[in-house]
């Protein structure tokens, strides 16, 4: 949690450890610079963000750890119910918003639940849509590789009949040519 605000700190781990679906283990930091520090960690399943860090903002935490490569839900508090606010957080990457004047053992429970939720569908979703990806790629270079073995084969096999006209004409300058043409035609395919 990044709360600048000791007594807010209090407040909001009273309720979560009061959400009784799981036990909340809670990490507090109450600076930007803090923050920055656990989020280059990358050691946490979500975290909630004050919007008002001192000089600095919640909304630019989510933009560093965005950024960062950051991908656990990042859930935006403010201090009053500003819709447009919430939306910002949304925009730039927050998982959630809520309104510290609304909260709730439930609420805070529900939202950080349902944003670790989403979260791991969403990397499914990228995790089958990288699948897909490979499975294309690799039909393509399967389908590559057996139209240059097809044209491989043919090759050997015109090579086998000349060669067998040689046998029975003896011109082996004529299946020389053919011989180094075929060659030729199957270093074109590479």
């Amino acid at each position: 949690m990044v709360e600048d605000d000791e007594r807010d700190f209090v407040l909001i781990e009273s309720h979560l450890t009061g959400a009784g679906i799981t036990r909340f283990e809670v990490d507090w930091v109450s600076s930007y610079d803090r923050a920055v520090e656990e989020i280059k960690l990358q050691l946490h399943h979500a975290c909630l963000i004050d919007h008002r860090l001192g000089a600095r903002d919640g909304l630019e935490l989510i933009d560093f750890a965005r950024r960062q490569g950051y991908e656990c839900p990042l859930i935006l508090m403010t201090g009053q119910d500003d819709v447009e606010l919430g939306l910002e957080a949304i925009k730039r990457g927050a998982s959630d918003y809520l309104s510290k004047s609304e909260l709730s053992s439930f609420s805070l429970g529900r939202i950080i639940h349902y944003s670790i939720e989403r979260m791991k569908l969403a990397e499914r979703v990228r995790r089958n849509e990288r699948l897909a990806v490979v499975g294309e790629a690799t039909a393509s270079i399967s389908h590559y590789i057996k139209n240059i073995s097809q044209h491989i084969i043919s090759s050997f096999k015109v090579l086998e009949d000349h060669f067998r006209t040689v046998e029975t004409t003896g011109d082996v300058d004529k299946a020389w040519g053919i011989f180094s043409h075929s060659v030729d035609d199957i270093y074109k395919l590479s």
